[in-house]
């Protein structure tokens, strides 16, 4: 994955600046805030600490776990927890290996089964037994790697994915030069520096960039039986501009 520049452009006509709007679709949106308090306890989970945290878990039933986009974590969820939160479901954030507060090893190699199957033990670890999932880019593709398991596809109940691939092919290449994207890496590397200051973020960054760059390699055979087998919402967007719909 490139790391493009951040451009940045104006112009001067008769003495007045010119400001163009640019599109909503083109802003980067300040990452929201998790709902407070924000424990900061990891557990120890397939040789790295991996982090969650359960709200309204008063409430009972069956919990929506969100899973967030590569690079980021559960903070960018934040909105939508609190909405969540206040019209009374239990609600499961999570940080994938090596994202957020949870840690990587230095041979570790992404895979989203890897991420399934990390979230899956975790979840069991916690007590929780069945779930919906709600997941977004990253993942949207995690979720889809835990469907096509019967282990990890087991305690899933109910799951909506949004902004996933089927394989690289399905990703915009020229997303990664576009200054939206050099933004959102840049405020990522910030966050990652407060959330883990020990941890390389280049080093991750890297990681991430090999595992979308070759995965996931999913048939149209086991995208049908992933959706015949669980109930399973997709979720499609004009302006998903890092994937082509």
């Amino acid at each position: 994955m490139l790391l493009g520049k951040l451009i940045a452009f104006g112009s001067l006509a008769n003495c007045l600046v010119v400001h163009q709007k640019k599109p909503i679709w083109e802003t980067l949106p300040p990452t929201p805030d998790l709902p407070a308090p924000i424990n900061t306890k990891t557990t120890l989970i397939n040789g790295v600490h991996l982090w969650m945290q359960e709200y309204n878990k008063k409430a009972s039933g069956v919990p929506i776990v969100l899973d967030h986009g590569g690079l980021g974590y559960s903070a960018y969820f934040g909105s939508v927890i609190s909405r969540l939160i206040k019209n009374g479901h239990y609600v499961i954030a999570v940080d994938r290996r090596g994202h957020g507060r949870s840690t990587f090893n230095k041979d570790d190699v992404f895979t989203f089964d890897q991420f399934a199957k990390d979230i899956d033990d975790q979840l069991k670890a916690a007590g929780v037994e069945e779930y919906n999932v709600v997941g977004w880019s990253d993942g949207a593709i995690t979720t889809l790697s835990a469907l096509l398991n019967p282990v990890t596809a087991a305690p899933i109940k109910k799951a909506f994915i949004f902004g996933g691939t089927a394989n690289p092919e399905q990703s915009n290449a020229t997303f990664s030069d576009t200054a939206i994207f050099s933004e959102f890496v840049s405020r990522c590397r910030t966050e990652y520096a407060q959330l883990q200051p020990t941890a390389n973020f280049t080093v991750f960054g890297s990681k991430v960039a090999t595992l979308e760059a070759t995965l996931p390699q999913f048939t149209d055979e086991q995208l049908d039986l992933s959706m015949v087998a669980r109930s399973l919402s997709l979720a499609r967007s004009t302006r998903r501009r890092s994937i082509w719909m």
